[in-house]
């Protein structure tokens, strides 16, 4: 997404990945930026923390181990994993769409707090007590 008011310009990108490694986000944030002049500073690119998104980086191959071996393991096509450039090409060429289509909208946020719905691998008690044990 990206949002324009008066002379401020922001973007925002969420990938499907386990996180954003910051040469990655630097890479991808320069090249934005000289192509449509949003500032490095005002363009976020985040990841969704999921633990079943290509590990495209040495690092997460090493968090992972030998569960998600890189793409150019997995299928013997002869060449170097080409994913990650290819993940850095398409966030900068849907900022750059983003940017050449934004048109003038309206955005309104409304907030509500929901207490049943899940929880996040801890369980809080009545008694305030955190209960770490898996369910």
């Amino acid at each position: 997404m990206v949002f324009e008011q008066q002379d401020e310009k922001v973007a925002l990108v969420v990938g499907d990945l386990l996180w954003v490694e910051r040469d990655l986000s630097v890479k991808a944030r320069m090249r934005i930026e000289a192509e449509t002049g949003i500032p490095f500073q005002n363009i976020i690119i985040a990841g969704t923390h999921s633990h079943t998104s290509p590990a495209y980086h040495p690092n997460i191959r090493e968090l992972t181990g030998t569960l998600r071996p890189p793409f150019d393991q997995q299928h013997d096509t002869g060449k170097e994993d080409s994913y990650p450039q290819e993940l850095e090409d398409g966030i900068v060429n849907a900022v750059i769409k983003a940017y050449e289509q934004r048109e003038e909208v309206v955005l309104e946020v409304f907030g509500e707090e929901v207490n049943d719905l899940a929880f996040n691998r801890r369980f809080i008690m009545k008694n305030g007590k955190v209960d770490h044990q898996s369910r």
